[in-house]
C-alpha cells in the first residue's frame, strides 16, 4: 500500500508542476506512474478530476488577463466530441485511433522542433478552431487526453503564450467537466476515485503553484519549445 500511495503522490506532484507551467500535460506526466499501481479506468477518471482542479487554478490566476472569446469555438466542437469519444470506447477498440494521433503528433512536433522557423497558421479562423475542438474532444472522451491536439493547434497560431493559454485553458476545463459527467453516467467514477483525489490534491496544488511561478518568468519562444517537447512526449505516450 505504501508503494501505491508513494507512486500516486509522486505522479500528482510532478503532474501538477508541469500543468502549472504549460497549462496541460497532467495525464502525460501522471499516467505512466499511476498505471503501474492503479486500474486504467481509475487513472482516466483521476486524470479528468484533477484536470478540473488544474484548469480552474490556472484560470483563477489568469482572471485579470484572460479573454474567453477565443476559446468558444473550441468548446462548442469539444462538447460534441467528448460524448462521441466515450461512446466509441464502449463500442470499438480505440487503439488504432490513438496510434494514428500518436504518429501524427510525433512526426509534426518533431518537424517543428527541427524547423523552428516554419511559419504559423493564420487561416481557417473559427470554423477550423471548432473542428480542432471536436477532434480533441473525441480523443479526450476516449483516453482522457483532451489537451495535445488543441494545444498543438494553438502553438501553430501566431499567438504569444498568454493568447495560447486563454484559448485552450477554458476549453480544457469544459472538456474535463464534460468527460466527468460522461464517465459518471457510464459508471466509471467510484468512491475510491474520490478518496484518491482528496489524498493527491495538496501535492497537485503545490506543484501548480511552483509551475505557474516559472511560467510567469519564461519568454514566448522558450514557452513554445517546452510545449512542443511535451507534445512530442504526448505522441509517444499515446503509442505506449
Amino acid at each position: 500500500m505504501s508503494l501505491v500511495i508513494g507512486l500516486f503522490l509522486t505522479g500528482a506532484g510532478l503532474a501538477g508542476f508541469v500543468s502549472g507551467l504549460v497549462g496541460f500535460a497532467f495525464a502525460l506526466v501522471a499516467a505512466p506512474l499511476w498505471l503501474r499501481v492503479l486500474d486504467p479506468l481509475e487513472v482516466v477518471a483521476l486524470v479528468v478530476c484533477f484536470g478540473v482542479l488544474t484548469q480552474g487554478y490556472a484560470l483563477w490566476n489568469m482572471r485579470r488577463e484572460i479573454d474567453l472569446v477565443p476559446s468558444v469555438p473550441f468548446i462548442l466542437g469539444g462538447i460534441v466530441g467528448v460524448p462521441l469519444g466515450v461512446w466509441i470506447v464502449r463500442q470499438i477498440d480505440p487503439h488504432l485511433f490513438q496510434v494514428a494521433v500518436g504518429v501524427f503528433m510525433i512526426a509534426y512536433t518533431g518537424f517543428l522542433l527541427l524547423r523552428p522557423d516554419v511559419g504559423r497558421i493564420t487561416r481557417g479562423g473559427r470554423p477550423a478552431d471548432c473542428a480542432i475542438g471536436f477532434v480533441s474532444g473525441v480523443l479526450g472522451g476516449m483516453t482522457g487526453f483532451s489537451g495535445p491536439i488543441v494545444t498543438l493547434w494553438c502553438a501553430l497560431r501566431p499567438w504569444n503564450k498568454y493568447e495560447q493559454r486563454q484559448a485552450y485553458q477554458p476549453y480544457l476545463l469544459v472538456m474535463h467537466l464534460t468527460t466527468i459527467v460522461s464517465l459518471a453516467m457510464a459508471g466509471s467514477v467510484s468512491w475510491r476515485t474520490g478518496e484518491l483525489f482528496l489524498i493527491g490534491t495538496p501535492l497537485v496544488v503545490a506543484g501548480l503553484w511552483a509551475g505557474f511561478r516559472l511560467y510567469r518568468r519564461i519568454d514566448d519562444e522558450a514557452y513554445r519549445r517546452v510545449v512542443l517537447w511535451l507534445l512530442l512526449a504526448s505522441g509517444f505516450s499515446l503509442l505506449w
